[in-house]
């Protein structure tokens, strides 16, 4: 019987990090896959374009990628101080930066399929 699960032990073995590190960080590369088989639909659809260009097309269509704006709290009002003579703030606001997470798979298949991308 030992004999039959060397081969799974072995490969459980040499790949435990590889195998297990789901569990510890559940990523997985979905999006990118499902992006490759959407410009492999437009390399059928219109023959001639490198995978580059193509992949170009998808990952730069305007309009359709979500973007997160960051959000700016109301500031206080300025205060002046007379013994200084100088204004100051009650508190320092940190900015963030615009957050773009890409594209919806979802969006990407509409505007191929209407023949817009």
């Amino acid at each position: 019987m030992r004999d039959a699960f060397k081969p799974i032990l072995t490969a459980i073995g040499n790949w435990h990090t590889e195998i297990f590190n789901y569990f510890d960080h559940p990523i997985t590369n979905a999006y990118t896959e499902s992006l490759n088989n959407l410009i492999r639909v437009m390399n059928r659809l219109g023959r001639g374009y490198s995978f580059e260009a193509l992949r170009a097309k998808i990952l730069f269509t305007e309009g359709v990628h979500t973007v997160k704006k960051p959000k700016y709290p109301k500031r206080r009002a300025t205060m002046e101080d007379s013994m200084f003579a100088y204004k100051t703030f009650s508190r320092i606001i940190d900015i963030e930066r615009e957050t773009n997470y890409g594209a919806q798979i979802s969006t990407l298949i509409s505007l191929i399929e209407t023949g817009d991308l």
